[in-house]
């Protein structure tokens, strides 16, 4: 294979995880989201380091508990080979719902930076080290298009 179609195959393999994990955190799915670490994996967030599968896995109930509904999106990604694993920087928006003491909806937008170290574990490529640098946030009112909690 061309190093051309490796940098490529790695760029779609990392953005996959990238993907994962931000679905894991909106659907509230605590084995996926920690799915997307290797065993001993780190993040780093303003909410707390969080060490290891077992830590890990209560991220997306965390988020549950505070906010009615969570949407992260991810946005672009740049990737590069290291050793025998990968760094990538990935750019997010993550908003967060919930109501208000007036019974309006609310969301926290925070616009992210992700500092990613990657590893191969069993075959397939996990995150080792996740660091989340809130690069700015704002809050606003919202109007809702559709009920939340409706994942189906």
């Amino acid at each position: 294979m061309s190093g051309q179609t490796e940098d490529l195959l790695l760029g779609v393999a990392l953005r996959r995880v990238a993907e994962r994990y931000a679905y894991a955190a909106d659907l509230g799915d605590g084995d996926l989201f920690a799915a997307q670490f290797v065993d001993d994996g780190v993040l780093e967030s303003p909410r707390g380091l969080f060490e290891g599968r077992a830590a890990l896995v209560a991220v997306p109930a965390l988020l549950r508990a505070r906010y009615a509904e969570t949407f992260h999106a991810v946005h672009n990604q740049v990737v590069h080979p290291a050793g025998e694993g990968a760094e990538a920087v990935t750019y997010c928006i993550a908003r967060h719902f919930w109501h208000g003491e007036a019974g309006d909806l609310l969301c926290y937008e925070m616009t992210i930076r992700y500092l990613d170290l990657f590893a191969r574990e069993t075959g397939q490529w996990r995150l080792s080290r996740r660091r989340l640098v809130v690069l700015g946030t704002r809050t606003f009112p919202m109007e809702a298009a559709a009920p939340f909690a409706q994942r189906d």
